[in-house]
């Protein structure tokens, strides 16, 4: 079993630009979904922020607000834009994905994972968790269908066929604890194996980094400890899979990666980097190419 890790991409930092083109993208993309965002809280709630942030004096955007309430909702926003930003570009490329219409459904549900507040009267809603693991294939799709390649929402969970040849079935699981990751990657290699494609599993941290109930933004007292807190999840979540994925790589199974975008706070600012680490499997052909190629794709 061959080990790759990719080097941390710190998140851009977040622009007034960067919001206003969030919000045009979560509108037109919703649209051309035949989404109504007026019934779609979470999508509407992510669309507004945005617009918020991009409406903001820009003194007061780069002080992070001038007043206390607008300095509470230009945090809560500037985080919530970490997931707007991603959901915007994935949108965009809806119509670069076959079947695309299998994730619509979940994308009108509640995928917020700060969590939305309910009107007043009413019982704050939920986090629907399944609707966040297909949010997850969405934005793999989309990332994938970016670079040119046709992608189709097919089992095992994406269908990837490159420009330059060659397929690849790609199982995408979202564990929400580091116990629960083995499970999910004997349940990758067996779609993988009833597909009968050449498959990779790929494991989304970022409910193990951040909860599942509401995500949680841990503050840091430096940069390198936030950092390093992501690296050592991603570490711990690894070891307890290893059994699982040298049984999957037995089977066939190319590679295994885990990736996902740790936030934290540092100093009352939002900081988020992008942390990936894989396996591949040294009995299969072209795997450690095969890991590198999607790594390209989701990870830029």
């Amino acid at each position: 079993m061959g080990i790759v890790n990719v080097p941390n991409r710190e998140e851009p930092e977040l622009t007034q630009d960067k919001c206003i083109r969030a919000a045009r993208q979560i509108a037109e993309g919703a649209h051309r979904l035949g989404i109504n965002l007026a019934r779609c809280h979470a999508l509407e709630r992510m669309r507004l922020d945005a617009q918020w942030l991009s409406d903001m004096a820009p003194q007061a955007f780069a002080h992070g607000g001038t007043t206390d309430r607008e300095r509470d909702r230009y945090m809560r926003a500037s985080i919530r834009m970490e997931q707007a930003l991603r959901l915007g570009e994935a949108l965009s490329m809806a119509g670069n994905i076959q079947y695309v219409e299998e994730f619509r459904r979940f994308l009108t549900d509640m995928i917020d994972r700060l969590g939305v507040e309910g009107r007043p009267g009413r019982v704050p809603q939920g986090i629907n968790q399944q609707a966040l693991d297909h949010l997850l294939e969405f934005e793999v799709a989309a990332r994938i269908a970016r670079h040119g390649h046709a992608v189709s929402a097919r089992e095992p969970d994406v269908l990837v066929r490159y420009t330059n040849g060659g397929e690849l079935g790609i199982a995408v699981k979202r564990p929400r604890r580091v116990q629960g990751v083995d499970a999910l990657i004997n349940e990758g290699r067996r779609q993988i194996i009833e597909c009968r494609e050449r498959g990779l599993i790929l494991v989304g941290m970022e409910a193990i980094f951040h909860g599942t109930d509401r995500i949680r933004i841990a503050a840091a007292p430096t940069e390198e400890q936030g950092r390093a807190e992501g690296a050592r999840l991603i570490g711990e979540a690894i070891a307890a899979a290893d059994e699982a994925m040298e049984r999957a790589f037995g089977d066939g199974v190319v590679a295994v990666l885990f990736f996902g975008a740790f936030c934290f706070t540092l100093a009352e600012t939002f900081h988020g980097v992008v942390l990936a680490r894989g396996a591949w499997n040294a009995g299969a052909v072209r795997a450690e190419a095969e890991l590198e190629r999607l790594k390209e794709c989701l990870v830029p």
